[in-house]
């Protein structure tokens, strides 16, 4: 009997014939892969150990260009987290100019995105679109205010000093926790895993 799937075929032994043995079920013979054996008998460890190996790449990987923490971004570590973040009290402020923000004198319809509350609550204009719930270092609302250059554009608010550093983590952390806000009557849909409002991570 001859073992195919290699580039060099091997001969296992045929099943035992004859004597009182000769019934019971043949022994499976072990064959060991050539050096050079390609086919089904080689052992893929990497594929036994991608998923650990893809883990570990996400471990170790560099922060991409618009986290925090390069030289181009402000670098947020050493700000305490920020627990249980409210859009309406805490977020919203800094963004309308009404209540003391810096954005919507620009952000007022005609520059996206809009960041006024005409029409609808700003909320619903930035999440899922420029905030990422759960994901701030890929929602372009954290990555205009906190590097310089961002991914796309310039750093904001445009012309002006950037917000301050209490200012950036208050906007990291409420992405971070789900970006939520809005009225319970009117939920935003979220593909996003729930987190409770006293959770956050800051990974830089």
């Amino acid at each position: 009997m001859v073992l195919r799937g290699s580039q060099h075929p091997i001969r296992a032994p045929d099943p035992p014939t004859g004597g009182r043995n000769s019934n019971a079920p043949a022994a499976k013979a072990r064959v060991r892969c050539a050096d050079t054996c390609c086919g089904e008998c080689h052992l893929n460890l990497f594929a036994l150990l991608r998923p650990l190996l893809l883990l570990a790449a996400i471990l170790i990987a560099p922060v991409p260009a618009f986290a925090g923490g390069l030289a181009f971004c402000d670098d947020l570590r050493g700000m305490p987290v920020n627990l249980a973040v409210d859009w309406q009290t805490e977020v919203k402020p800094i963004l309308n100019t009404s209540m003391g923000g810096r954005c919507t004198g620009c952000h007022s319809g005609a520059q996206f995105p809009d960041m006024t509350d005409n029409g609808v609550d700003a909320i619903y204009k930035l999440v899922n679109t420029y905030a990422i719930p759960g994901a701030p270092l890929v929602s372009g609302l954290f990555d205009k205010v906190n590097c310089d250059p961002p991914a796309l554009g310039q750093r904001m608010p445009l012309g002006g000093a950037p917000l301050s550093l209490q200012q950036q983590a208050l906007i990291y952390d409420w992405i971070e926790q789900g970006a939520r806000g809005e009225d319970p009557a009117q939920p935003i849909p979220r593909t996003f895993l729930f987190r409770d409002g006293m959770e956050s991570l800051r990974w830089y």
